[in-house]
């Protein structure tokens, strides 16, 4: 194997990998290729490479930034929350913004500082706002002690929702109703009263009201596009449970609503 003088073994795998695994649900094993701890900073490095973010899309070292993030994630490398939430600021990419949060939710609680500024950041970019949100929610998910203080940095948020944008209310409202945050209905209740929320992320308010469990189904017929989305957000994949295709559509539908969100706003 030739290796990548910038980056000795083992971290020169990661340029070789490509997107190798990328959309399977398990991560490549990246301690089994020796990757460890004492490699976290070299990784941080790897994450932030100009050169390698801005390689070919035929090149393979293209996905080396998202190997590395993704193995920082896995270590739970406390070191790396910062960093990592300044690379949702740089990078105006989608896999990235699709990707980070998840790494973030499993780095946990010194992420949450970081990405309370960034979400609370007015000046910043809508969907850099947006994924700090989504990594707040994987956050919440993923350690219960800290799911309260996610739902409090999303709730508190939200109460801005008639002096923010309508896309980053309907991820805020999205993101609750994954922490079963019944709590802040009144709250999506008024956003949605005041047209408020953009419905393609969730749905209108009916749709919230029954994944959270306050209504048990719809009292009036759905608007036009709601057929469509159920069934983007809830048709199992071939073979697999009914669980495990409603979470896979979810995740499905946000990327999708989140890159229409994008276009509409580019167009502003």
């Amino acid at each position: 194997m030739v290796h990548d003088a910038a980056y000795p073994p083992p971290l020169d795998r990661l340029l070789t990998l490509g997107d190798t695994g990328l959309h399977q649900k398990a991560w490549q094993d990246y301690a089994g290729m020796g990757i460890t701890a004492a490699h976290v900073s070299e990784l941080l490095r790897m994450a932030a490479d100009p050169q390698l973010n801005d390689a070919p899309s035929g090149d393979p070292r293209v996905y080396a930034p998202l190997h590395a993030w993704r193995a920082l994630g896995l270590l739970r490398a406390p070191e790396a929350a910062v960093p990592l939430v300044e690379l949702l600021v740089r990078y105006d990419d989608d896999t990235a913004r699709e990707d980070l949060p998840l790494v973030l939710g499993m780095i946990g609680e010194t992420a949450v500082e970081p990405l309370r500024a960034l979400l609370t950041d007015e000046s910043a970019e809508l969907f850099a706002r947006v994924a700090a949100a989504h990594a707040l929610e994987q956050i919440g998910q993923r350690h219960s002690a800290l799911r309260d203080r996610a739902v409090g940095l999303l709730i508190d948020q939200l109460i801005d929702w008639s002096e923010q944008d309508a896309t980053l209310n309907a991820f805020l409202i999205d993101y609750l109703v994954e922490l079963g945050a019944s709590e802040a209905a009144p709250l999506m209740a008024a956003a949605f009263a005041a047209r408020a929320v953009d419905e393609f992320v969730r749905g209108d308010w009916e749709d919230v009201m029954v994944d959270l469990g306050l209504a048990p189904e719809r009292l009036t017929p759905p608007p036009p596009s709601w057929i469509d989305r159920m069934s983007m957000r809830d048709a199992p994949a071939p073979g697999a449970s009914p669980h495990s295709g409603k979470a896979a559509a979810k995740a499905k539908n946000r990327r999708k609503a989140q890159k229409q969100a994008r276009k509409r706003n580019r167009r502003k």
